[in-house]
């Protein structure tokens, strides 16, 4: 995964997820990831520190995509880029 913000590029698809709890921040990731092509990016926002973790994982062992830049985690809250496999 990179830290070089400019390799998220911009989003084909924006997927705000702030106030949602696991796990259904993974099923509204994996939902979003299923209707993209391969190569599509997806910007995922969360606010719930365990999706964190648990949602570039899920998607890893879901093999749906790969996450190409996520933003420091600050607490309060990440951004992902998630490039459809």
């Amino acid at each position: 995964m990179s830290t070089d913000a400019s390799l998220a590029g911009k989003a084909d698809v924006e997927l705000d997820l702030r106030g949602k709890k696991c796990p259904m921040t993974f099923v509204y990731t994996k939902l979003a990831l299923e209707k993209l092509a391969s190569g599509q990016r997806l910007q995922v926002v969360l606010d719930y520190p365990p999706s964190f973790i648990n949602v570039p994982r899920s998607v890893q062992l879901q093999k749906l995509g790969e996450v190409i830049f996520e933003t420091p985690e600050d607490g309060a809250e990440k951004t992902l880029w998630i490039k459809k496999a």
